[in-house]
């Protein structure tokens, strides 16, 4: 799967959560978001999206962090296919970011 694919897997994951109006970023110049998203109660979302074998460290929760204030949205997450270390769920904690682990099996 490429990243574009798992950025649109991701999509389908929040529409089916609930979410509404996900749509991409643009491929490059992104800001450090894949996806920008409103929730069932209005929040406007920017989420970053991590395929990866490793685990995910702080840099993807330093990007999505930087694109929450970009795109002024109120919430910011990072959704992945692995784990997160101990770092970024950390930093994750302080700058208020939601982590998704979706685990492949």
């Amino acid at each position: 799967m490429s990243g574009r694919d798992y950025e649109l897997y991701c999509a389908k994951y929040l529409l089916g959560r609930g979410f509404r109006k996900v749509q991409t970023t643009p491929i490059t110049g992104d800001y450090g978001a894949d996806l920008t998203a409103r929730d069932w109660r209005g929040n406007s979302w920017v989420f970053q999206c991590k395929r990866y074998k490793g685990t995910v460290g702080v840099k993807a929760v330093q990007e999505v962090c930087a694109a929450r204030k970009h795109y002024n949205a109120n919430k910011a997450a990072v959704i992945t296919n692995s784990k997160f270390t101990k770092n970024a769920k950390q930093l994750a904690m302080e700058n208020d970011i939601e982590l998704f682990e979706m685990i492949d099996d």
